[in-house]
Parts: structure tokens; sequence; C-alpha cells
């Protein structure tokens, strides 16, 4: 299910209609913060993996950066980097943009390849309102898959490559 515009999880729970001793029947939730408000009310569940998802263009950086000086304790984050270059300069750059701030990076990344042919995949699913994936690199279906093996550490990388097969073909 895709819900978004909500501020926490409790106002998630009240749309689906449940009380406040009824849980939530999902095993993951991915959470698309924009503002250190909302990052600071849905952690308090104590999140189990958090990302830090940019690419290098200003704003992308100013506003990530801009949520993450907000945080005033310690918290460990993987970079997850939309980047034409894959290089380790754009990884220092933003190495030392955060340096002041209280955060732990994984020494794991995830690379997604800023193609412009994923990029027009991107806009027409995104225009579509629907997620296809046939047309998306090779290189940018692996990062869904490494991701997706990082998320969900239970299931076996066979059972997620048969997974993006399916959907690829779908």
């Amino acid at each position: 299910m895709l819900l978004y515009g909500f501020k926490s999880i409790d106002e998630i729970r009240s749309f689906l209609g449940l009380t406040d001793d009824e849980e939530l029947e999902y095993d993951i939730a991915l959470i698309d913060i924009d503002n250190i408000n909302c990052f600071e009310e849905y952690n308090k569940g104590n999140m189990m993996n958090c990302y830090f998802v940019t690419s290098f263009d200003l704003f992308s950086l100013k506003k990530g950066l801009e949520i993450l000086s907000g945080i005033t304790y310690r918290i460990d984050l993987k970079k997850i980097l939309y980047t034409k270059t894959m290089s380790q300069e754009e990884d220092d750059y933003l190495n030392f943009l955060s340096r002041d701030l209280p955060i732990v990076w994984n020494e794991e990344k995830i690379y997604f390849p800023f193609e412009m042919g994923d990029q027009s995949v991107i806009i027409e699913n995104q225009r579509g309102s629907k997620i296809r994936f046939k047309f998306l690199s090779n290189d940018y279906k692996d990062g869904i898959l490494h991701l997706s093996g990082d998320i969900l550490k239970d299931v076996n990388s066979g059972d997620l490559r048969r997974a993006m097969k399916f959907l690829e073909k779908n």
C-alpha cells in the first residue's frame, strides 16, 4: 500500500482506523523524510535501517544535509548515491560536508547510475503511476537488488532475482 503525506506513524494508524493497541500489519515501511520534524517523529520506534539517499546536485545535497543538521544524537546511515561517475571524490565531498554532524556512515554504499535512459524510464513510470522495470539499465536493476537484499536480509538473492525477473515481464 502506498501512503504519502503523513507526518507520523500515529497519523498512518489513524488513517487506517487502528486503535492504539492494534499493530500495523507490515513487515517493512519505506519512509521518505524531507524535514527534521518528520525524522524525529518517525524515528520514535528506532528504525532498523536508515539510508541517506542523494544525488550530487546542489539542491539534493543542501536539502539532505539540512535535514541531517537537525539531528542531535548519533545515527548510523548508509549512503545511497545517484551519480554519473561513482567516484571516491564525490563520496569524499559528502563526507566533508557532513563532517560536523553526528553521523556514522556505514562503510558500504549503494550506487545507482545516473543515466539519461534510466531517468526517462523513471519519468515515464511517474507519468503512468506504474513501476516498470523492463527498460531500466542492468546497473540500476543491480542497485535495486542490492538495496532489496539489504532490507530483506532473510530473503536469499536467488529469490530476489526471480522476483525482479517476474517484475520485468509484467
